[in-house]
């Protein structure tokens, strides 16, 4: 049943790339400023916009909060429709059948969640009927959510564009640093830039500071050194700025305090597979407290549970019917565990998928320009003979998938629309008149 999930999420991506996000990005201006400034409010750009020496950050479109809070209350809402699905059918399969409630729930999640454990059925036509409305809907179900996850997978994976954008704030922080344009940071530096970020410390401290970040033990950072040590801290909206403290915090603190926190960021990171393998572990060990046998069957039957394959069934008592506390075990194990088998796949999907668009990309952006797509640019621009930076830019996002040409033409019309006098440029009188829209 789940096999589709990494099927779709690689269809989506080989048809479309996602768009990037803002979110996760470290903002460019005012990298690792050499004095202490009083920070400025964001400005609440969605564009990276060229030009002066202003610090902005960009400005994502929804806060974090909100975004967490209209997560979770759609997930307490699906949670919600399920509970309530599940404990109808619960009571139509007691009802007509005269069957325990706990057989009952087994029977409605193996038909509702398409596991077919088969080892129970239906005998009356009513509660055939009813079965059939009870397993459309939850295909239904399924099929909807397999959509989201695939379009989710897809939509959060990091794109080419992001790891450059990265790359770019690095380079222009340690830019920044390096005043005498050695391509690498001395002691004199370092020390200005932790005065700067207010982490002033004594020279010996610098040395030890230096010593952390410097890998190859020359006695100076490179550009290379500099990203190893502060792109990992660049998650969650952090700065460059942030970032270099945190870096230097967490390199000077002792080993086993580091490897503590890589243990458990990447535990975090991971954290849907390891809930995965341990709801396969925990399953498997039911399976051979109450069932008894081999670690083979015992595995055999957790992975086909949450894999809605229903390999493996639980045994029968001497009267037909399944033990109670087997039955509400096995209908609240694979209720519960088939929601994280998916969840583990998507993070196997989302990897693949992720460095799947990225190379895509960045093949895209490695082959040169041709003749024809030239010669295309000028037919959807202005035919000069020349390719401006706009029509450049616009260009690069065709090739690699990121706009489409009915959406360039759109705003094309949109700018021509706007352009009052006709001279190409949009004054602000011009972009605020809604009147040419």
């Amino acid at each position: 049943m789940f096999v589709p999930l990494i099927i779709s999420a690689v269809c989506m991506a080989l048809a479309e790339a996602s768009a990037p996000s803002w979110r996760d990005r470290p903002a460019l201006g005012g990298a690792l400023h050499t004095s202490l400034t009083p920070a400025a409010p964001p400005r609440t750009l969605h564009l990276l916009r060229g030009g002066g020496s202003a610090d902005f950050t960009v400005a994502p479109a929804k806060s974090n909060k909100k975004a967490a809070t209209d997560s979770l209350t759609t997930y307490l809402a699906c949670s919600a429709i399920v509970v309530v699905w599940i404990c109808i059918a619960t009571l139509v399969f007691s009802y007509n059948e005269g069957w325990p409630l706990a057989q009952s729930l087994f029977y409605a999640v193996d038909t509702g969640m398409s596991i077919g454990f088969g080892a129970v059925a239906e005998e009356r036509l009513s509660t055939k009927a009813f079965t059939i409305v009870h397993v459309l809907l939850g295909a239904s179900a399924v099929g909807g959510a397999i959509a989201l996850f695939a379009e989710s997978v897809v939509e959060s994976s990091p794109s080419l564009a992001s790891d450059e954008y990265t790359r770019a704030a690095l380079s222009a922080a340690f830019a920044r640093a390096d005043k005498d344009n050695s391509g690498s940071l001395s002691v004199t530096e370092l020390s200005s830039v932790l005065v700067g970020l207010g982490l002033s410390q004594p020279a010996h401290e610098v040395v030890k500071t230096i010593q952390c970040f410097d890998t190859n033990g020359d006695g100076s950072i490179t550009i290379d050194e500099f990203r190893a040590a502060v792109e990992p801290h660049l998650t969650g909206g952090v700065t460059v700025e942030e970032g270099v403290r945190l870096a230097v915090r967490r390199r000077t603190e002792p080993v086993w305090v580091r490897a503590l926190r890589g243990s458990w960021v990447a535990l975090h990171e991971h954290r849907a597979i390891v809930l995965w393998a341990i709801w396969i572990l925990g399953g498997a060990a039911w399976w051979l407290s109450v069932e008894g046998g081999d670690i083979v069957t015992a595995l055999y039957f957790a992975v086909g549970g949450l894999a809605t394959g229903g390999l493996q069934a639980p045994s029968l008592t001497k009267q037909g019917t399944l033990a109670d506390s087997s039955a509400v075990f096995v209908a609240l194990y694979c209720l519960s565990g088939i929601p994280i088998f998916a969840m583990a796949l998507g993070k196997f999907a989302h990897l693949f998928v992720a460095k799947l668009l990225a190379a895509r990309e960045r093949r895209m952006l490695e082959k040169p320009i041709s003749a024809d797509e030239f010669a295309f640019a000028e037919q959807i621009f202005k035919a000069d003979g020349k390719v401006d930076l706009s029509e450049y830019m616009a260009l690069e996002l065709l090739r690699v998938g990121k706009v489409d040409v009915s959406m360039l033409k759109i705003i094309k019309s949109r700018f021509n629309r706007l352009d009052a006098d006709n001279d190409g440029k949009l004054s602000k009188a011009e972009v605020l008149n809604k009147g040419h829209l």
